[in-house]
């Protein structure tokens, strides 16, 4: 669902927040755990030395707090309350401080050329429109800034197969526990409310050229999809992450990943 202002449906994206509380973790203690400390590795050899970052449609900020906790001053925007409270959280968590700021992302609450780095992590591929917030991000970044954007594309990829496998095993789980209403709730995990739109990592790479942005580059990135594990096999999968690192880096950025990877890192200098 999405509104004709170009913004996702503002309770959907409430309801998925207000069951958190906190989500970063300084350990490995959940898949998104590793997901985000190699993205993490990745985005900080793109930083300058220091300065001041914007994070669009934030979510819980977990990219922000690794950002502040070497010294950026980091603001946080979203178009969800709930979004913002759980950024607070693992901000306070962290003993960090930061700037949230509840706004929509068409029409950036800033001045031209405040941020040394603009990022969205998860947004762009919510939105039908990409190239208003991308202006709007491109207006708000410095001369020589960085503009970058996390995107998990709506196609065929590894976390196709993922989901499927997840879906299927929910399923037989609770049939063989007799937990028949627990299948229509995994139904409905397949459905899950809000918009995505199609764009290819060409149309992304064309919208990010045609803000003004130089030396584009979109990329591929991870071959593990997230799946929905009991917790003891959850903890095998991280192991095999983890010790599988060494040839995840090396399938990032390749003609594979940019086909099947999960999703798609995209940047470019102002």
């Amino acid at each position: 669902m999405k509104r004709e202002d170009n913004t996702p449906a503002k309770d959907v994206w409430d309801r998925l927040w207000e069951s958190h509380e906190t989500s970063f973790s300084k350990t490995p203690a959940t898949q998104w755990d590793v997901f985000e400390r190699v993205k993490w590795e990745y985005l900080e050899k793109l930083l300058p030395p220091k300065g001041s970052i914007l994070e669009c449609g934030c979510g819980g900020a977990r990219m922000s707090v690794y950002a502040a906790k070497r010294n950026y001053a980091a603001t946080m925007v979203d178009y969800s309350n709930e979004a913002l409270r759980v950024a607070r959280n693992n901000f306070k968590k962290e003993g960090l401080k930061g700037r949230y700021v509840n706004a929509n992302v068409n029409k950036l609450p800033f001045k031209d050329n405040t941020f040394d780095v603009v990022m969205s992590h998860g947004l762009l591929e919510h939105l039908e429109d990409v190239e208003t917030p991308l202006l709007e991000m491109a207006r708000v970044l410095k001369k020589g800034g960085l503009l970058y954007a996390d995107i998990a594309p709506h196609r065929l990829s590894v976390q196709t197969l993922g989901d499927a496998f997840s879906f299927t095993a929910r399923v037989f789980y609770h049939i063989a526990r007799l937990e028949f209403p627990k299948i229509r709730r995994d139904i409905n995990v397949l459905k899950p409310g809000y918009y995505d739109n199609g764009l290819s990592w060409k149309d992304y790479r064309a919208a990010l050229i045609a803000v003004g942005l130089r030396n584009v580059v979109v990329m591929g990135d991870r071959p593990f999809p997230h799946l929905s594990l009991p917790h003891f096999i959850e903890r095998l999968y991280i192991n095999i992450m983890q010790r599988s690192v060494g040839l995840w880096k090396k399938f990032d950025g390749s003609p594979l990943a940019l086909h099947l990877g999960v999703g798609w890192w995209a940047y470019g200098v102002k």
